[in-house]
């Protein structure tokens, strides 16, 4: 019964990366601007886990998943646009990438469509926004 409680709780905690990502980033310019980036912190639960995802990303040198097994060339710009027309072809990922277009920071614009795309499974679409939030952050 208590895993139950503890489990309903979490589905309605807000969202805190600062707590659920390792301290180990902390001094990590991007890192710093992302947890300055006031609307990160305001996410519903349900969004959650991808912010969560691309934030460790984001904010890691590691090479993550499938991205593995790519060559050093970097992201495909082609896939990623091919994976973007798509979302973008279902009415409510256009309406809130709508949504997300009207937020003033661009770095939480770019991370919100990051975790989109990442929740979407629209990978390539993903890493090409996070490369966008480096840039945007001042890091390689």
């Amino acid at each position: 019964m208590s895993s139950t409680l503890h489990a309903a709780s979490d589905a309605t905690a807000p969202c805190d990366p600062a707590r659920q990502i390792s301290v180990t980033h902390e001094g990590q310019p991007l890192w710093k601007a992302l947890l300055e980036s006031v609307g990160i912190k305001a996410l519903q639960p349900d969004k959650c886990r991808s912010m969560i995802a691309v934030l460790k990303m984001a904010t890691s040198a590691r090479v993550h998943g499938g991205s593995q097994l790519k060559t050093s060339t970097g992201v495909d710009a082609a896939q990623a646009a091919q994976e973007e027309s798509q979302l973008r072809a279902d009415a409510a990922v256009a309406a809130e990438l709508a949504s997300i277009s009207a937020l003033p920071d661009p770095l939480e614009r770019t991370m919100r469509e990051a975790a989109l795309f990442h929740g979407k499974g629209a990978y390539s679409a993903r890493d090409l926004r996070l490369v966008k939030a480096r840039e945007l952050a001042g890091t390689p």
